[in-house]
């Protein structure tokens, strides 16, 4: 069931950032652009998702970003599928933001 509910987060995941780059690249029509802007956007999603550090040690302007960083909720899911307990009610919210984040489409 643990792996079923890692598949999962990693679907809903990949989803959610798919469709947050769609909704950036039909706004825009010079593909060099896009591309500048997708690169720039991996790096600043990258970094806040508190993977290897804590948010304590965030300056302010990069705990909003974590905030709102769906990276951050994913490795969270996983984090708790694979090192603590795999109960639904501890992947839950961070799937709702996942999920929530599919509805900008």
């Amino acid at each position: 069931m643990r792996l079923f509910r890692l598949f999962v987060v990693v679907v809903v995941t990949s989803s959610a950032l798919t469709s947050m780059m769609f909704l950036l690249m039909v706004r825009m029509s010079i593909p060099l652009v896009m591309r500048a802007l997708f690169g720039i956007l991996n790096t600043l999603l990258y970094f806040p998702e508190r993977c290897g550090v804590s948010a304590a040690a965030f300056p302010g302007w990069m705990r909003v970003l974590a905030v709102a960083d769906p990276f951050t909720y994913a490795v969270h899911a996983i984090k708790c599928l694979i090192l603590k307990t795999p109960a639904s009610r501890a992947i839950g919210p961070d799937l709702l933001y996942l999920r929530s984040s599919l509805s900008f489409r």
